[in-house]
């Protein structure tokens, strides 16, 4: 993935500044819109994208640890747009999730979106 990212860096580097961008501003449209780009291959996306957010809300649902409080939890950012983001499965469980801050419009697209 690495020798990927450099071998592809003049497309990847606008690809992450329009990522951060789309995270700083909280614009979960476009946050999604990377995702389904990025997930072009299924086996890719489901090894680092669906196992993790399902392996991550199994921890976070059933570990005694967690069940009662309010907890904190710090994902990458394509971790929490589409249908199998840790926040649609913990909101599946019944858990309420709170977003905390007002999103806005990044001013980026990558290509192809």
């Amino acid at each position: 993935m690495l020798n990927q990212t450099i071998r592809e860096w003049s497309h990847s580097e606008t690809s992450i500044r329009c990522l951060l961008e789309s995270w700083y501003q909280g614009d979960r449209d476009n946050l999604e819109a990377i995702l389904e780009a990025e997930a072009f291959n299924d086996e890719f996306y489901h090894a680092f994208i669906y196992q993790r957010n399902e392996d991550w809300v199994k921890t976070l649902s059933q570990s005694k640890r967690y069940q009662s409080g309010t907890y904190f939890v710090a994902v990458g950012a394509l971790h929490v747009v589409g249908k199998h983001s840790v926040i649609a499965l913990l909101e599946k469980q019944g858990y309420t999730i709170t977003l905390l801050s007002t999103p806005n419009t990044a001013n980026c697209a990558i290509s192809g979106n």
